[in-house]
């Protein structure tokens, strides 16, 4: 990384990620550690055990308990998996949900097999389905759209079975 950046510049390259991802306002370094380590410690010992070793760079936990921790979103986890279930009710029951993991800073992982492919029959409409690539792009488009604890864009992995027609 020192030679991509260079030496002269890897502490405003830091300063800069703390400042437009981490810290809170009028919140420095050290204040963020222990504004996590306070949140992660079940006791005063866990607490200072977590502080130093964040402190010495032994020990980062992810995105959203740096952002999060002792927050009113108060929500650490980084990878969350969501069903999806094939209805329009259940898929954007599970599209809401996504974008609230996605405000609160957390990934998403899908899989879509469960979908039935474009051009099958929808009993409830005596329609045709869309299909799940069409639905695959709705999830694309909102991971897109909402920013994560509104600093960074989402993350998301779907699965699509390999027998999936489509």
């Amino acid at each position: 990384m020192d030679k991509l950046i260079g030496d002269d510049n890897i502490g405003k390259v830091k300063d800069n990620i703390l400042k437009t991802r981490y810290l809170l306002d009028g919140e420095n370094e050290d204040m963020m550690w222990r504004r996590v380590a306070n949140a992660i410690g079940e006791d005063d010992g866990w607490r200072n055990k977590y502080y130093n070793m964040m402190k010495d760079g032994l020990f980062i936990p992810n995105t959203p308990t740096i952002m999060n921790a002792n927050t009113n979103i108060g929500f650490l986890s980084a990878c969350n998996v969501l069903p999806i279930d094939d209805s329009i009710d259940e898929i954007y029951k599970t599209l809401h949900n996504t974008a609230i993991l996605f405000k609160s800073g957390a990934g998403v992982g899908f899989n879509f097999s469960k979908i039935r492919p474009s051009g099958s029959k929808v009993g409830s409409t005596n329609g045709v389905a869309s299909g799940v690539i069409s639905f695959m792009s709705l999830f694309d488009n909102t991971c897109e759209v909402i920013k994560q604890g509104g600093k960074r864009r989402g993350a998301m992995m779907g699965m699509l079975d390999i027998t999936h027609p489509e």
